[in-house]
């Protein structure tokens, strides 16, 4: 029991109900709603990522895989040791989750597209699902949402090109951080997790 209250963090943003369909407009932390935009309007990638998510004082580690292309954006979350956790499609109209039912609280998996679609998608891709009330900037190393002067989101990234080396995303008022690091094929063990 003491093993599953320690992956508590990493429940929070993974554990979902079996499979279901979810609304596509999420409210993010500070009250922002956001609608998905389509995948066509994101890069072509493909990467397995480590995924550290903190929470106060706790930390988890997740891998992840993490694709899109013009028809769909598609993430599957793994445990370090490659058990799947979680399955989550965009395919422009609807989102379709998946995972292991009744562990741990659930969060809307259109909140998780939403932070992908921030540190990844182009800036006036962004912008067009946001509310008019809400800036969203974002340059070569990073970006900020913010409403009425109030910081919501900031991104930090590194690399050249998508799928970028890391991205740190704070999602305020939440106190959640998320740290994402690319890995190399030699760096990820044969994980083998394609959507």
């Amino acid at each position: 029991m003491h093993r599953l209250a320690a992956f508590a963090p990493a429940l929070l943003l993974v554990a979902l109900l079996t499979a279901c369909a979810i609304n596509r407009c999420p409210t993010l932390p500070g009250g922002v709603s956001y609608c998905l935009q389509s995948p066509a309007s994101g890069p072509s990638f493909s990467a397995v990522q480590q995924v550290l998510i903190g929470e106060g004082k706790q930390q988890e580690t997740l891998l992840a895989y993490i694709e899109n292309n013009p028809q769909r954006l598609a993430l599957v979350g793994l445990t370090p040791l490659g058990q799947t956790v979680l399955r989550v499609t965009w395919d422009g109209t609807q989102i379709v989750a998946s995972g292991p039912p009744g562990v741990g609280p659930s969060i809307n998996p259109a909140v998780l597209m939403a932070v992908l679609q921030f540190g990844l998608w182009p800036q006036d891709a962004v912008r067009a699902g946001l509310p008019d009330d809400v800036v969203w900037k974002n340059g070569a190393t990073g970006g900020q949402l913010t409403r009425q002067g109030e910081l919501l989101l900031t991104l930090r990234r590194t690399g050249q090109a998508v799928p970028y080396d890391s991205l740190s995303i704070a999602l305020q008022p939440a106190e959640l951080l998320i740290n994402i690091h690319t890995l190399t094929e030699e760096a990820c063990c044969g994980v083998d997790a394609a959507p």
